[in-house]
């Protein structure tokens, strides 16, 4: 059997998406979580909703890949925006850090969907 492009695509977007969920999820919850908990990190409660869109529509996308990929989507957009409009349009690097994996991803399932 030959394995098609979407194939490939479809897989590497997964791998991408676990280790990116993987990774801001730790970051998060080891270093944003317990300031919030303390009562320090006020400004990273709107933060979390933001990736949780993302790391919901990674879930999804297994179940539903362009519904997913459209949460994935969405989910990274608003993290770019969330960073960008905390830092005043200063902090590219992090929105883009934060954003464009889970922008990636999305855009592959959405372009995947249904194909193979």
């Amino acid at each position: 059997m030959i394995k098609s492009k979407y194939y490939y695509l479809r897989h590497s977007a997964r791998i991408l998406g676990i280790i990116a969920c993987v990774f801001y999820l730790f970051i998060s919850f080891k270093g944003g979580l317990p300031q919030v908990l303390q009562g320090r990190g006020d400004n990273l409660i709107p933060f979390f909703p933001y990736l949780a869109i993302a790391v919901a529509g990674y879930l999804i996308s297994y179940v539903q890949e362009r519904k997913g990929g459209y949460f994935m989507l969405l989910g990274g957009v608003a993290l770019v925006i969330f960073f960008l409009v905390y830092s005043r349009g200063l902090d590219w690097k992090s929105a883009a850090v934060y954003g464009i994996p889970f922008i990636l991803c999305g855009a592959v399932f959405v372009y995947c969907n249904q194909k193979e």
